[in-house]
């Protein structure tokens, strides 16, 4: 048994029936660049290869007695790659628009936890003959560059497969029995205090610091549930509006250079202006700068390759006061190298040990109970959207061979909060992943036009060489 970290367990508590915090990857693919008959049961083939490279893909949850510590890992003996590898197909005309609700439909199912916690839908009927290959995976097994990180294992460098001279994992311990679970949580109470205080004095403050009220100055990085309410913060529906398209990374690279900042800089920009420009188009005035969480992958070297949560968070203020692109763009520079600072002086373990601190039984039902009650609806939004930007691969990729052509990641949305937008790159593309709460944001779609429109606003001022 392997126990769940804070962080991990946390992302198992604080779900709700509307709100199940999966994370999900597409990648659009080419089947006929394969050299193998292309489909499911290839995949599937090429995935059994591999899974002793990714061991928490055959493990499941067991929940310890009374919900006294976090939940543990443990091997599933009935595991069955099968049962995690679905065929789906989409109605014509098969394009974006089409995929995205059926990504809408699958993101928000519940996992079963008595099973590993993912899945694979291999999708057909995208229009050229194309195909998708839509992955989920809950939150607790793994976090947005963790996805990525899978994606790329099981993808190829080139159309030809690399076959590994692999055995599948041979799982034959039973599942813990409520005697050895109710030991395992005993123990683990037991060292509980002790790993309690020592967490307490590493992190009081630490913590004061991360949540501090902060004020609409320049100088300082937002504080929790300082945002300004909008229409997409109340409690959430549990159906989900997607958008997925790309704008071009060689712009992206010209207003970095031509502007200055980085290619996260301009990623914040581009939803600064994004989400001026649809609260706008909605009626809603724009006055106060909106929150952002922009999640933080915390890759220590002695943990690379495994999956599980690695991550800090950071608040940030959003140039959304502002109108001219250039003077957003300079602005909101200066507000995350302000975030920045703040996230250094708090320490970049801290989400980590807070989460340690919770009780998954508390946690849980206090969860639950916000959401009966519909608290997010009355409570000041602790910020207004999540937004994450990443890295991805330079080089193309090959699913089973199928050349991959597209890559698009998304978050989950929660109570309060239901807008949640990833930034990837993959080759000379920028790929963005809209999450939204469908009961307010009910399309999408224009949401990424909004993003592509900004992106024109800041190549069009970068001067002329």
């Amino acid at each position: 048994m392997q126990r769940l970290t804070g962080l991990d367990a946390g992302f198992l508590s604080l779900e709700t029936p509307n709100a199940p915090l999966n994370v999900g990857s597409v990648l659009i693919v080419d089947p006929s660049t394969a050299t193998l008959p292309w489909g499911k049961d290839l995949l599937a083939r090429v995935i059994e290869n591999r899974l002793d490279l990714v061991p928490a893909l055959t493990r499941r949850l067991v929940e310890l007695p009374f919900g006294i510590d976090h939940p543990a890992w443990v091997d599933d003996p009935t595991f069955s790659l099968r049962e995690h590898i679905t065929r789906a197909a989409l109605p014509s005309p098969g394009g974006f628009a089409e995929l995205g609700a059926f990504v809408g439909e699958r993101l928000p199912l519940p996992f079963d936890r008595h099973r590993p916690l993912w899945d694979i839908a291999v999708v057909e009927g995208l229009e050229g003959g194309r195909a998708a290959i839509v992955a989920r995976l809950h939150h607790a097994v793994t976090d947005g560059l963790g996805g990525s990180e899978l994606a790329t294992l099981l993808c190829d460098p080139t159309s030809q497969i690399i076959w590994r001279d692999a055995r599948a994992p041979q799982i034959d311990d039973p599942i813990p029995t409520n005697g050895e679970r109710m030991a395992f949580a005993l123990g683990s109470a037991m060292r509980r205090p002790t790993r309690a205080a020592r967490l307490v004095r590493s992190t009081a403050g630490n913590t004061r610091t991360l949540l501090a009220p902060g004020s609409r100055t320049d100088e300082s990085a937002p504080g929790l549930f300082e945002a300004p309410r909008h229409s997409f913060n109340r409690a959430v529906s549990s159906r989900r509006s997607i958008a997925l398209g790309s704008v071009s990374l060689d712009d992206v690279k010209a207003v970095r250079r031509g502007l200055g900042g980085s290619l996260n800089d301009v990623a914040f920009t581009l939803t600064s202006a994004a989400l001026r420009t649809y609260l706008e188009r909605s009626g809603e005035t724009v006055e106060s700068r909106l929150v952002a969480l922009c999640p933080v992958a915390i890759r220590h070297r002695e943990r690379d390759g495994r999956l599980g949560n690695q991550l800090g968070g950071m608040l940030v203020h959003l140039a959304s006061d502002l109108s001219d692109p250039v003077e957003r763009l300079a602005a909101q520079r200066n507000h995350l190298t302000v975030a920045k600072r703040r996230a250094v002086r708090a320490g970049d373990a801290t989400l980590s040990q807070l989460a340690e601190l919770l009780v998954p039984g508390v946690l849980g039902t206090a969860a639950r109970l916000s959401s009966r009650l519909r608290l997010a609806d009355t409570v000041p939004p602790a910020f207004n959207v999540t937004v994450s930007c990443f890295p991805g691969p330079v080089r193309p990729l090959y699913a089973a061979g199928a050349r991959v052509e597209a890559f698009a990641p998304f978050g989950p949305v929660v109570d309060g909060v239901g807008l949640n937008i990833t930034f990837t790159t993959y080759e000379r593309s920028m790929w963005v992943g809209i999450c939204g709460d469908a009961a307010t944001i009910p399309d999408a779609e224009p949401l990424f036009g909004d993003i592509s429109m900004a992106l024109a606003e800041l190549v069009a001022r970068v001067p002329k060489v």
